[in-house]
């Protein structure tokens, strides 16, 4: 899972024999590491992730294009919502991106975004923030960072 293809990651064995000389009981289980992150730390991680409640997130995209912004964002929302997240998205009218979204099933609202200075385009953001309680706001570009943050 984190390890780098073509990459071994260290391995930590207890010594078979100990200072005295004695033989020890048995060698520790190999850890694998990955930088400064031990593996064998995963199953603590697992524990939060079970008692993690999935969360709400909307997207932002000012974006009516298709280029690797959007696409990213496309992919980021599908995986996200593969691991239990809510997602939905607002963007312009017409955007390709809510267009894909929209037929993947995906909640998608749509607001006039002209500029950052766009006032127009305020009201309808705080009122999809409000009425959604989302946890996260993920903005993907400098207009719609703007307008959400006003």
């Amino acid at each position: 899972m984190f390890a780098r293809p073509g990459r071994q990651g260290h391995r930590l064995e207890k010594s078979a024999t100990s200072r005295a000389g004695n033989k020890a009981q048995s060698p520790q289980p190999t850890i694998q590491t990955f930088g400064s992150l031990h593996l064998d730390t995963i199953e603590i991680h697992s524990e939060f992730a079970i008692v993690m409640k999935p969360l709400r997130i909307l997207h932002s995209e000012s974006s009516n294009g298709w280029g690797g912004q959007e696409h990213r964002t496309f992919k980021e929302m599908l995986a996200l919502r593969e691991r239990g997240h809510a997602l939905e998205l607002i963007c312009v009218p017409g955007a390709r991106l809510g267009e894909r979204l929209g037929a993947e099933g995906f909640t998608v609202h749509t607001t006039p975004m002209r500029s950052g200075a766009d006032i127009s385009a305020v009201a309808p953001m705080r009122r999809v923030l409000k009425q959604g309680r989302f946890d996260v706001l993920n903005t993907h570009s400098g207009r719609d960072s703007l307008l959400s943050g006003a």
